[in-house]
Formats: structure tokens, C-alpha cells, sequence
């Protein structure tokens, strides 16, 4: 209430008949191309948006990277998940990165893009078919320090941009109108570089004039991840790090979780989210109840931790604040990202999982609703199913022509950008479409280019570089 930034959203569209079925699927994929190396034992270190060049957590053996980022970008189409022609490359994919921000009235896919040298950032319309710098510009803010890193939320169907600059420490919020609209300034704060000690017991600590103190609790350091809980809100979970006792120089961490009921104050601190390590990397996974509406959904956060070699997965309850159940913990290579495919009329998105130390492009189904109402009714056995099945693997080599300039053979890699952004309180036509019967049949059969070696079985990556029992998803055995 009394928020300058609108009230909520105008109620969805009239959805579709069942009997008409789910609107024909689009979804755009983006990729990370790189060239794997030899293992090395590292410090994964800086905060980044893609995996970085000095391999994985201390103590653990993840592939480095090298060579240029190559942004590539392409489309599944259809139901059966076709993979489409990629475009052209040329050097401005090297030079730009991409961050999904939000979606479109009409399924499209908006993004920012900022050049790795000078951060120049850019809003632009995801046209995938499209080489990358013929996508139509719809924006182009001003450079920003090569220290920001940007983060986008919808609040009441408004779009907001997060600018955080860890070297100065400013932290300021944009309301964007609309993707081709000016940046308005909404808040504007510099955090500190340590966290100040607590209020005392009983106080509130400041926030009504802007000033950063208890109601943020956030250091410039810290690492940002926002996701939307059921009554559609934006949360944030910070994850600080801070280094061990005993001259070492390895990293606990403590995630805070916040709720942002107004973009343009100081957000509001719930308390803490489960342990944590420094290393942990966070999808939001949202899915489908069967007893629910059309546009109700649940959410689970993966967390990959890149020092264990580990994926922890935690349903999050309506009442944020309230401790979430870990739904399961299963070994899996510290350097692996996921990106989300919602298909309209499934309950759960497919799950396209890369890993460089495996150099494997898995297509997994997820089993999540029914492994998370076993954790909620004691009475109710485990699914058979894992939580995590792996339907199809390739080598990531294989998604691409060995012609193609930069290919660099088997040691290529592709690190998949989850492009989900606003898709839950967005009009996606996995939102507003109501779900088929059997909505969670079997997957696709046709999800790779026909050119290179056939599907693999699931199963150990064959030429991985992750060393034996380092990890990896055993998504063809039954959790324990």
C-alpha cells in the first residue's frame, strides 16, 4: 500500500480451453561456449555469472576453463524439443554477456547486455533465430564500473533493475517501465564492507530515511539471488562470505534471506536461510500443484555447492520465513549450472544440466512435487522415481559442427544461462495455461541437432574430467 510503483497486476488473460491444449513452445536457450582444460585444484572465487578460468573450490578437482566466452543462442521448438539452427558468431558474442530479465506479453524474451570491457549495458530483444548483434536494441543505459553486477525482479508486474557495485558499494534500484523505458532511480544505498555489529535487543535499527543499517544487513560483497515465493513476491537471498578462523583463507557463509514489499525502501530481512557454503551457486525450480490454479505455483531452491561436489535441494514454504525442508542431497560435479525449460501444460520445467568437468549436456526430468509431498506426509512412502532423472545426455562438443570457427574439438564446452527471470508472475504460457491430463508424461524424444554422435545413455560421462566418485548426478540409480 502506498507503494509510487502501481498496484498489482491486472488479472491474467482468459485462459485457454483444455480441450485446444498448450500453445505451441518456443523456448530460447543461451550458452556459454569454452574450452575445457585439465583439472586444477583452485579457488572458484569471484562472484560471476558464467563458470570462471580457475577450475573449482579448494580442495576439489573441476575443469579450468579457457580461451574467449562465447555467448551462443538458439531455440527448442516444439513439443518434441527440436533444436534449431545456431546463428552465425562473429566477435561481438565474445565481447558481450547476457542476463534474462523478464517476459514479454507475447512469450518474448527480454535481456540485458553488457560489454566485458567498458560495461556498457544494453536492453535488448532476445530473437534467437537472429545472430546476437542484430538483436533489436531496446535500450542502452550508461557504462557502469567493471565491478557491477546487475540482478532484475517484477513486483506487482513492474520490472526492476539491480545495479550493486562491490568496489564502491553502491547498491541502486530501477523501475524500468517497460523494457524500452528509461532507468528511474527507486532506491539508492552504499553498503558497507563489513556487516555492522546488531541492534540492540528490541531495536529496530534505521531504514526510514534511505540510510542502510539493520533492515538491509547486506556487505558489497555479498552475492544476490532473487527468486519469487508463492504470493508472487520478490525475495532475495544474500549469501556473505567470510573467511575461516585459523589463518586459512577458505570461506563459511551466511545466507540472509529479505522480502521486497517495496522496491523503493530498504528490503525486508526474514532471518536466515539454511547453512550454507561461500561456494554455493542457487537455481529457483518452480512447479505445478495438481490441486491448484492455473497460475499457482510452488518453489525449490537447487543449490549447487561447488566446494562439496554436492546439490542440495530445499522446498520453500508459502511462509518464507519458516525453515525450508531439504527435499534431498545428491552428489553432483561442483561446476555444474542449470537452465529451465517450462513446458506449457507440465507441472515441472525439463532440466538442461551442464557440467565442464563432465563436458556432458544432460536433458533431466524432474520427480520434485512428488518427492516434496513425501517429505510432507510421513505416511506417504518415497517416490520410486529419483528427484532427479536423467533422461539424455551428449557430449557438449557434439551440440555444435566441428566447422564451426572456435570449435575446439572435444575439450569444448557449453555452460547453459537459465533463462527463467520473472517466468513465474509473467503471462508465459506455462503460467496461464491450464494443465494437460498426463501433464507429466514422458519426456521429449528429439532434443539434439542431428549432426554428431547419438545419445547417450544415462549413466558416468565417458572422458569426463571429473576424477572417480568426485561427483556427478547418479540420476540413473534411486536416491538413498
Amino acid at each position: 500500500p502506498g507503494s509510487p510503483f502501481g498496484a498489482p497486476a491486472a488479472p491474467l488473460p482468459e485462459l485457454g480451453s483444455p480441450a485446444a491444449g498448450p500453445p505451441a513452445l518456443e523456448a530460447p536457450v543461451l550458452l556459454v561456449r569454452r574450452r575445457a582444460v585439465q583439472p586444477a585444484v583452485a579457488d572458484a572465487g569471484e562472484d560471476s555469472d558464467e563458470a570462471g578460468d580457475k577450475g573449482g573450490a579448494r580442495g576439489s578437482s573441476l575443469a579450468s576453463l579457457a580461451g574467449p566466452k562465447v555467448l551462443e543462442a538458439t531455440a527448442l521448438q516444439g513439443r518434441e524439443l527440436r533444436w534449431q539452427t545456431w546463428p552465425e558468431t562473429t566477435p561481438f558474442n565474445e565481447e558481450f554477456k547476457a542476463l534474462p530479465m523478464r517476459w514479454g506479453l507475447r512469450g518474448e524474451l527480454f535481456c540485458l547486455l553488457r560489454r566485458r570491457s567498458d560495461g556498457e549495458t544494453r536492453v535488448v530483444a532476445a530473437e534467437v533465430r537472429s545472430p546476437l548483434e542484430r538483436w533489436p536494441i531496446l535500450r542502452t543505459a550508461p557504462p557502469v564500473s567493471p565491478a557491477a553486477r546487475h540482478r532484475c525482479f517484477t513486483l506487482n508486474d513492474h520490472l526492476f533493475v539491480v545495479s550493486l557495485d562491490r568496489e564502491s558499494g553502491r547498491l541502486q534500484v530501477f523501475h524500468v517501465a517497460d523494457p524500452g523505458a528509461a532507468w528511474d532511480p527507486a532506491f539508492d544505498a552504499t553498503l558497507p564492507e563489513e556487516l555492522p555489529p546488531p541492534p540492540p535487543e528490541g531495536g529496530e535499527g534505521s531504514g526510514d530515511d534511505g540510510e542502510v543499517a539493520a533492515p538491509m544487513a547486506i556487505t558489497r560483497s555479498a552475492k544476490l539471488f532473487f527468486f519469487y515465493s508463492q504470493d508472487r513476491v520478490p525475495h532475495v537471498l544474500a549469501l556473505e562470505r567470510r573467511p575461516k578462523g585459523g589463518g586459512g583463507d577458505e570461506q563459511e557463509a551466511a545466507a540472509t534471506l529479505f522480502r521486497v514489499t517495496d522496491p523503493g525502501k530498504p528490503w525486508t530481512k526474514l532471518g536466515s536461510a539454511p547453512p550454507l557454503s561461500s561456494k554455493v551457486r542457487f537455481t529457483a525450480i518452480y512447479t505445478k500443484r495438481r490441486d491448484g490454479g492455473p497460475t499457482d505455483f510452488q518453489v525449490s531452491i537447487f543449490a549447487v555447492d561447488g566446494a562439496k561436489n554436492e546439490l542440495s535441494i530445499y522446498y520453500v514454504p508459502a511462509d518464507t520465513g519458516a525453515p525450508w525442508t531439504l527435499v534431498q542431497t545428491l552428489p553432483f560435479a561442483g561446476d555444474t549450472r542449470f537452465s529451465c525449460i517450462y513446458v506449457p501444460g507440465k507441472p515441472e520445467p525439463l532440466l538442461m544440466v551442464g557440467s565442464p568437468t563432465e563436458r556432458l549436456q544432460k536433458l533431466c526430468h524432474l520427480n520434485l512435487t512428488e518427492w516434496i509431498l513425501s517429505k510432507q506426509d510421513d505416511r506417504r512412502n518415497p517416490p520410486q522415481a529419483p528427484v532427479v532423472e536423467e533422461k539424455f545426455s551428449r557430449p557438449m562438443a557434439s551440440l555444435w559442427p566441428e566447422s564451426r570457427e572456435g570449435h575446439d574439438g572435444p575439450m569444448t564446452v557449453a555452460i547453459p544461462v537459465d533463462c527463467t527471470a520473472d517466468l513465474p508472475v509473467s503471462r508465459h504460457a506455462w503460467v496461464t495455461s491450464p494443465m494437460a491430463a498426463g501433464g507429466d508424461a514422458a519426456s521429449p524424444l528429439g532434443p539434439y541437432p542431428g549432426h554428431g554422435p547419438p545419445l547417450l545413455a544415462p549413466g558416468p560421462p565417458p572422458g569426463s574430467l571429473l576424477p572417480s566418485g568426485a561427483g556427478g548426478p547418479p540420476s540413473h540409480a534411486l536416491p538413498p
